[in-house]
């Protein structure tokens, strides 16, 4: 456990402790980090090892060159690890990308930034099983020069979920959009699934109903069609009416945006055909890509301005079309801009990336004020597409401007992958500091129940994209069928049937919970009381039957035996008060000492929960199972030494034997 972890974990746990102030047993003993060098595991005939920049740990690194690397590490519990990999990346070699298998499933790719000086990358979030693991990177972009693996727990951050919207002006309809989806968050994931666009394609759709007897909640479409030159009715309003008007579901539109090819050749005014424009950037890979500047498309009087402003007109009457029918939509336009780690935009894949991040965040504003201010829609749910390395942060429109982070997994390599990407997700979590909920706006493989659940991974929604080609919902190279039955089957999976009937007309909408300024308290505190946030200050005069003599008389405390329980928890001092008739029911067996919720995991929750029934039983329960783990007394009751033991065997203060395991 490195010294950086150590800090950071132990203030986790105190913070949790603090409500009951839990006494920490202190130890001298320091923590021991233990590094697998990677010059020490298997790699391939490609690679070279290497000695000759300075600062490497051990006898030296690998260079991967266009080979694969791989160490063999042994942790003593299964659960979830950040993986540290100390690696350097010379200047002169440009940004990569490796992908990361574990035991041999590919867990997904990562991003290397340049660096003269060996540094480290974290990846967290990785599931391992107790004992040995098989940690390997193989080439997707190579030439990394690998040093060492470190290893260490994962401490995952509470999540959040805003209800509170982008736009002060949202319809009614949007603000009961939002608060669903915020009150599912973390508690359960939303289904869907993105149509063939352009078609009255149902074949996905009626494959997962006959799979599972459920259609999914959420439907996505595009408005790839919508452009000047190319633009045809081709019903996508009209299947999102039927969608969530006549069927109760949840749209999402993202846009797939037609510009011409080549802007020095375009004559103003002029209406290309689909061989004249696209929607790839300049250095796309793609047959046709275009050289179109966003940065010159938010200057007024341009003719890239002038172009994008009919398309945004075009667009606006349809999403108007919506807003008159009381339909709200997810709305994910300029999508997956960076695409690989840059900030000038050299390896975006679309248009809008073109000329980097600063001229992105603009036209993005550009887009936004729009439709927001000028064209006065205000039934989008702004959905914002990230990716996960460095620079990716530079491209974030700003809070203002965003109401949820979208990432898209495609990680699927020749054979379905069901992992449920855990360390994407709290990456994304923890870069836009907790303030927006995250979602998979587009997928592959569908994450697998198992991993959804024990990962923790809090996905708000996934979306498989379409079958064509490829076939991501019905090949067997994407999906197993029984996963995709098991996960719509599943009560963590919520469907389209499952949707309140009133989600539109009458879903409670509370935006109380909203601190925009401290949004990790949120989930802790103010959703306790959502209905009636004024009762905290009224709470001391609320005794108006007994007028003058009660404030009086109240200090005393002997006529009123019911304040008690509000001063013995003033002195949690003497660990044995609170455990006191807290006993361990008879034939209670442990299965894990220490596991007080049961998942089969010692964390930091497992503190949380045992605090929280100390201090009231009443509102917060365990089972009985959960009670035989809390006692790692051994003495059949429970109090604060249980949980201070517990903390200590979780901050490393103690062995695995001292606890009892």
């Amino acid at each position: 456990m490195s010294k950086k972890f150590m800090g950071k974990f132990l203030s986790t746990v105190l913070a949790a402790a603090c409500a009951v102030n839990i006494p920490l047993i202190s130890s001298a003993a320091g923590e021991k980090e233990t590094r697998y060098e990677f010059e020490d595991g298997t790699y391939t005939s490609d690679c070279v090892f290497d000695n000759t920049i300075e600062g490497f740990s051990g006898t030296g690194y690998i260079d991967s060159q266009e080979g694969d690397v791989s160490v063999t590490i042994n942790v003593e519990t299964e659960g979830l690890y950040n993986l540290i990999i100390g690696y350097c990346l010379p200047e002169d070699r440009s940004p990569k990308e490796q992908s990361l298998y574990v035991n041999g499933t590919q867990m997904g790719n990562y991003g290397f930034g340049i660096s003269n000086e060996f540094t480290e990358l974290t990846i967290k979030s990785i599931k391992l099983k107790a004992g040995e693991n098989t940690i390997e990177f193989r080439k997707n972009w190579g030439w990394v020069l690998y040093d060492y693996l470190a290893v260490e727990p994962t401490v995952n951050p509470t999540l959040t979920a805003s209800k509170k919207l982008s736009d002060p002006d949202a319809t009614i309809e949007t603000k009961r959009l939002m608060s669903y989806l915020a009150d599912n968050y973390g508690k359960h994931v939303i289904s869907g699934q993105q149509e063939l666009y352009g078609q009255a394609n149902e074949n996905e759709f009626e494959y997962i109903y006959n799979l599972s007897g459920e259609y999914p909640a959420i439907r996505g479409f595009d408005y790839m069609n919508w452009s000047q030159g190319v633009a045809w009715d081709d019903g996508t309003n009209k299947r999102i009416i039927d969608w969530v008007k006549d069927k109760n579901g949840i749209a999402t539109i993202a846009w797939h945006w037609f510009v011409p090819l080549d802007m020095e050749t375009y004559v103003e005014g002029s209406l290309p055909n689909y061989s004249g424009v696209s929607f790839y950037n300049k250095k796309g890979d793609s047959q046709k890509y275009t050289n179109f500047s966003p940065a010159k498309a938010v200057q007024e009087g341009t003719a890239e301005n002038k172009f994008i402003n009919t398309d945004i007109e075009m667009i606006a009457k349809a999403l108007q079309e919506l807003q008159d029918q009381n339909i709200p939509v997810i709305f994910r336009p300029l999508h997956e801009a960076e695409g690989a780690s840059s900030l000038n935009g050299e390896y975006s894949w679309f248009w809008w990336g073109n000329d980097g991040a600063e001229a992105y965040k603009e036209l993005w504003k550009y887009l936004y004020n729009k439709l927001t201010n000028e064209y006065g829609l205000h039934n989008l749910i702004w959905e914002w597409n990230s990716y996960t390395y460095d620079t990716s942060a530079a491209w974030y429109p700003g809070d203002e401007y965003v109401d949820l982070i979208a990432y898209d997994k495609y990680n699927a390599n020749g054979s379905p992958n069901e992992s449920a990407i855990t360390d994407t997700f709290y990456n994304l979590v923890e870069k836009y500091d907790g303030k927006k909920m995250v979602a998979m706006a587009e997928n592959d493989t569908i994450p697998s129940l198992e991993n959804l659940t024990s990962e923790k991974a809090a996905w708000l929604y996934f979306c498989v994209w379409y079958d064509s080609n490829p076939q991501f919902l019905t090949g067997s190279n994407y999906q197993n069928a029984d996963t995709v039955k098991e996960i719509y089957q599943s009560e963590y999976c919520i469907t389209r049937s499952e949707l309140p009937e009133d989600l539109y007309t009458a879903y409670p909408i509370d935006e109380t919970p909203v601190e925009p300024t401290d949004p990790t308290e949120e989930p802790t505190t103010e959703p306790s009381e959502p209905t009636d946030p004024t009762e905290e200050p009224t709470t001391e005069p609320s005794e108006p039957t007994d007028p003058t003599e009660e404030p009086t008389t109240e200090p005393s405390e002997p006529t009123d035996p019911t304040e008690e329980p509000t001063t013995e928890p003033s002195e949690p001092t003497d660990p044995t008060e609170p455990s006191s008739g807290i006993t361990v029911p008879d034939g209670a067996e442990a299965t894990l000492y220490g596991d007080v919720d049961c998942n089969g995991l010692l964390e930091v929750n497992d503190i949380v929960v045992l605090n929280m029934f100390l201090l009231d039983q009443t509102t917060v329960d365990i089972s009985d199972t959960g009670k035989a783990n809390a006692d790692v007394e051994r003495d059949g009751y429970l109090d604060l030494s249980d949980s201070s033991k517990i903390i200590n065997y979780l901050a490393e203060l103690i062995t695995s034997e001292e606890l009892g395991k």
